[in-house]
């Protein structure tokens, strides 16, 4: 997994970005290729491909999210009381603020 987190950190403008002239759908493709052939040289699980890397990706996105949503909701619930920092892999989604709660701990 931690392969997969570096690889697309380091492509993500390409990967997640809007197409447009300097951004075509087969540069997209292309830079997903090249996270499954960096993966897959890692050779830890399963060989994936470039779509099973994007669906792996978004997987671990929308985790992550519910993690963070139901960490919300039980902080503003009655009784809810300091910030717990619950085993989150901020990692997928470095996007997430963490602001509020960090706020809290120091």
């Amino acid at each position: 997994m931690n392969a997969v987190i570096l690889e697309v950190e380091t492509r993500k403008e390409v990967l997640f970005g809007k197409l447009r002239p300097g951004l075509s759908g087969d540069m997209k493709k292309q830079a997903w290729e090249e996270v499954a052939a960096k993966v897959n040289e890692v050779g830890v699980g399963e060989m994936r491909k470039e779509k099973a890397l994007g669906k792996k990706w978004t997987d671990m996105a929308s985790m992550t999210k519910k993690k963070e949503s139901a960490r919300r909701r039980e902080m503003s619930a009655t009784g809810g009381g300091e910030c717990a920092m619950l085993n989150v892999d901020w990692t997928p989604l470095s996007a997430i603020r963490r602001s509020s709660c960090l706020s809290q701990l120091s």
